[in-house]
């Protein structure tokens, strides 16, 4: 939980939510602010590109604890520099976010070869809390800092809460990195038949189709308050529902599957989640169009995407299995699949609503994303009860 706390900070807290208001008070326009915004949240999405430097010379924890200095160090410059939306603070906001998200890939690499196999649905709850809470509760108090304190301070506050979380990474009793008599060609060749075994193999197939399927995406996360007006919601309202609320109760949901012992196979505990999830908009769909009915459906549903999500990275360290000499750069890739639903899903809630009004975005996302799960939730069964 305390690792994931870095990259939580950097992307959900200072770029998904300060950058964007400090960018404001400095006078960037709000077309200007989303292109910056959008640019700076691309490494997220891209860090697979850049990630397996992870799996070369130092020990994950080590590139683990460099990462979030080198990212630290960027952003307490970038606070420095005079404008925030200059194109020297920009560079090194794209830096800080570039070089912080390899956190991820080296807490995915560690997550898959320190943690015992029973206990990795766990620690992906816990993982996933520390995300959300650190984003949600980590974002706010530098928001408010921001109203009262010097830019450069506020800077190295945002810095010390990357850094700081990251040294509990030397707390890891992580091996060493296996030597190979071949010398980088066999460690080439290694690495080469771990991406074939995660890949390539029959058996894993069913798990990877399930991360890229469009169920438990949360798309509508971003949408829903576009429909809060049609359920007269007010927007301070649509800040308390979908902001601070509805953050607090993802990491709750995250967390709650760190505390439960899941004994069923990872991918049916995933895809009934799902199924639940993409149900609590049904909420939205069938109730009358007011507030209490877009709060009950909205929250539950953050709650339950919450919990979902800590199953993706389950589902993604059963996929991996054990790190190897390539665990960082197979986390990052499957992570990366997992986010690609989130677009495609977005585009069809758009046109749930565009044909069929405030109704249709629940509906054709609940309609898609239940018959999915239902799919994927009868093939893990039929799998299970041949014994496959």
């Amino acid at each position: 939980m305390v690792l994931a706390m870095p990259h939580g900070i950097m992307m959900t807290g200072l770029i998904g939510t300060v950058i964007g208001f400090l960018l404001r008070q400095d006078g960037v326009p709000v077309p200007r602010i989303s292109q910056i915004v959008a640019l700076l949240l691309l490494p997220g999405s891209l860090f697979f590109l850049w990630s397996p430097v992870t799996d070369f010379g130092l020990r994950r924890k080590h590139w683990f604890l460099l990462a979030a200095a080198i990212g630290a160090t960027a952003l307490f410059a970038a606070f420095n520099v005079a404008h925030l939306g200059s194109r020297s603070a920009i560079v090194l906001l794209l830096l800080a976010a570039g070089v912080c998200v390899l956190t991820r890939a080296c807490d995915g690499g560690l997550m898959s070869s320190v943690v015992a196999e029973e206990h990795k649905t766990r620690v992906s709850g816990f993982h996933n809390s520390g995300v959300l809470f650190a984003g949600a509760l980590g974002g706010a108090g530098i928001l408010v800092l921001a109203q009262h304190w010097s830019r450069p301070a506020v800077g190295a506050v945002a810095a010390l809460c990357v850094v700081i979380p990251a040294l509990g990474v030397l707390r890891v009793d992580e091996d060493r990195p296996s030597k190979h008599p071949g010398g980088l060609a066999q460690r080439l060749r290694v690495m080469g038949a771990e991406f074939r075994s995660t890949f390539f193999r029959w058996k894993a197939l069913p798990a990877i189709l399930l991360l890229v399927a469009p169920l438990g995406s949360g798309a509508a996360i971003s949408l829903l308050p576009s429909i809060a007006k049609d359920y007269g919601v007010s927007g301070l309202q649509v800040a308390w529902i979908d902001g601070v609320s509805g953050s607090l109760l993802m990491a709750s949901g995250a967390f709650l599957m760190g505390l439960l012992p899941l004994k069923v196979d990872v991918r049916i505990a995933f895809s009934a989640t799902a199924l639940l999830n993409q149900m609590t908009l049904g909420i939205l769909l069938f109730g009358h169009p007011r507030p209490i009915t877009y709060m009950c459906g909205t929250l539950l549903f953050l709650f339950t995407i919450g919990a979902t999500w800590a199953l993706v990275t389950a589902v993604i360290l059963k996929v991996m299995g054990r790190a190897g000499a390539s665990g960082g750069t197979r986390y990052a890739l499957l992570q990366s699949a997992a986010t690609s639903s989130v677009a495609s899903m977005a585009w069809i809630d758009g046109l749930g609503y565009k044909y069929l009004g405030p109704k249709g975005l629940p509906g054709i996302d609940m309609t898609v994303g239940g018959l999915t799960a239902v799919v994927f939730l009868v093939w893990f069964w039929w799998d299970g009860a041949r014994g496959a």
